[in-house]
């Protein structure tokens, strides 16, 4: 039986590779990114009327945009270490899947990413593979970064105690995953990359908690990061909606009012929806204009 679903496995890889394949493939998701970008223009209108949540910052933009750009170079260094090819075409290949997010179980996150022109003899499995990995390592790594934080802040009280934490619970991390052979370069052996995209990502949750007036904004911060990364785990859910707005309610509710909690929620989710349709039409518009075999 397991070698049945083995075969059943490498058969849908090559059948993924055919010409008429990749065609089918690319009109799905293109009516599937059309439906996505519906369903997201309608959450921000509906929201924004009711709290005006498109005053953002030049500080929450400039994070937010340097955060998804390291996701974007992330990516692209793991396509380029494994099967070379156009930092372009992956650049908007990586935009595009960001619609793809809030389909059901992340199916279209896959399909865009699989839509692409690889060499012949490379084996397009390391896409599933790093495609996992950008789904599940940064939340590990973060998960036990925050842990460290806030043992080592009872101590240092500093909050670039986080900074060190990361490279810590990096190390620690990789130590334990390199353990594991792989017929990739994984995404994580772009050290600096890995650490950097960690790192911003925090920041720009800090200075969302900052910027609404909020006292303790590091530690506000760390518990909207953890939520963020335990959320990851419910896989099936479009983009971990609502799951991590309820575990940071529940993780935070005694630290603050709700007030506080519901401003931090919403308008976190709000200009990462804004960013996802921005990046998403760009890739969009991006692949269809590509000259493609």
């Amino acid at each position: 039986m397991t070698f049945n679903l083995k075969m059943k496995f490498d058969n849908f890889f090559i059948k993924l590779q055919k010409k008429s394949f990749q065609k089918k493939l690319k009109i799905t998701n293109l009516t599937l990114s059309l439906l996505s970008i519906l369903f997201l223009t309608n959450i921000v209108i509906e929201v924004e009327q009711d709290f005006n949540f498109f005053n953002l910052t030049f500080v929450e933009f400039l994070f937010c945009l340097f955060y998804y750009l390291s996701n974007a170079l992330l990516w692209i260094s793991f396509m380029r270490n494994n099967y070379s090819g156009s930092t372009k075409e992956y650049f908007y290949n990586w935009a595009y899947s960001k619609i793809g997010k809030y389909i059901p179980g992340g199916l279209m996150v896959f399909s865009v990413r699989f839509n692409q022109k690889i060499e012949k003899n490379k084996d397009p499995k390391n896409i599933f593979y790093g495609v996992l990995e950008e789904q599940f390592l940064t939340p590990a790594v973060a998960i036990i970064s925050i842990s460290f934080t806030f043992i080592f802040y009872n101590f240092f009280e500093n909050q670039f105690i986080f900074f060190g934490s990361t490279m810590l619970a990096f190390y620690v991390f990789k130590k334990f995953y390199d353990k594991y052979s792989r017929n990739y370069t994984s995404l994580i052996n772009s050290n600096l990359l890995f650490l950097t995209h960690l790192n911003l990502n925090f920041l720009f949750f800090f200075f969302v908690s900052d910027n609404l007036g909020i006292e303790n904004s590091f530690q506000f911060a760390l518990l909207y990061f953890l939520a963020a990364s335990l959320a990851i785990v419910f896989v099936g859910i479009p983009a971990g909606i609502g799951v991590r707005e309820i575990i940071f309610y529940f993780i935070s509710g005694s630290l603050l009012m709700d007030s506080y909690v519901f401003s931090m929620m919403i308008r976190v989710r709000i200009i990462l929806l804004i960013f996802d349709l921005i990046f998403g039409l760009i890739g969009i518009i991006g692949t269809f204009s590509e000259k493609r075999d």
